[in-house]
């Protein structure tokens, strides 16, 4: 009977041993996984959140209308408060900007209201679709300066030659 109680002793604390062991090693397994899975994916998955929030707030306070076109139907994927401010009310602006994009990245544009706004289209892709990004710039004061200054050189020079046809009569 004491030989089956060293036995049953022996076994029972070998039990314990192993079952430690065993606890020990899950244990150590959930924290190699934590640390080196669980841990990691957290952080790029809070990256690419703040990313993502960083580039929104970059496209919403933008000084140009900034827009995301859809090249297979023209439709708008992202738009900021700009361009959604300009285009309101535009017949048919997203198959203009749509023509000839690869050949005429850069190109001037009218828009309904008089405005004239300097375009640069750039393709890419945006959740998992190819997209047009597209940046419009108002120019339309530039324009108005370029119109007054072609007429006051105009005007110059019909100035210049008046003098010179009344010397000659």
């Amino acid at each position: 009977e004491m030989l089956r109680s060293l036995v049953g002793s022996e076994m029972c604390i070998r039990d314990r041993l192993l079952c430690g062991l065993l606890i020990t090693a899950v244990l150590l397994g959930m924290r190699y996984i934590r640390d080196r899975l669980i841990l990691p994916a957290i952080r790029q998955y809070d990256a690419l959140l703040d990313m993502a929030s960083f580039s929104q707030t970059m496209i919403e306070t933008a000084p140009v209308a900034l827009c995301v076109l859809r090249r297979a139907n023209g439709s708008v994927a992202l738009a900021n408060e700009l361009t959604r401010s300009w285009f309101e009310g535009e017949e048919d602006w997203q198959a203009r900007v749509l023509t000839n994009p690869y050949s005429d990245k850069d190109r001037e544009m009218s828009l309904r209201d008089g405005r004239k706004v300097y375009l640069t289209v750039a393709p890419t892709r945006y959740r998992g679709e190819e997209v047009l990004l597209c940046a419009f710039i108002d120019i339309t004061a530039h324009k108005r300066i370029e119109t007054s200054l072609l007429q006051a050189k105009r005007l110059s020079l019909i100035h210049i030659s008046e003098p010179t046809r009344l010397l000659s009569i």
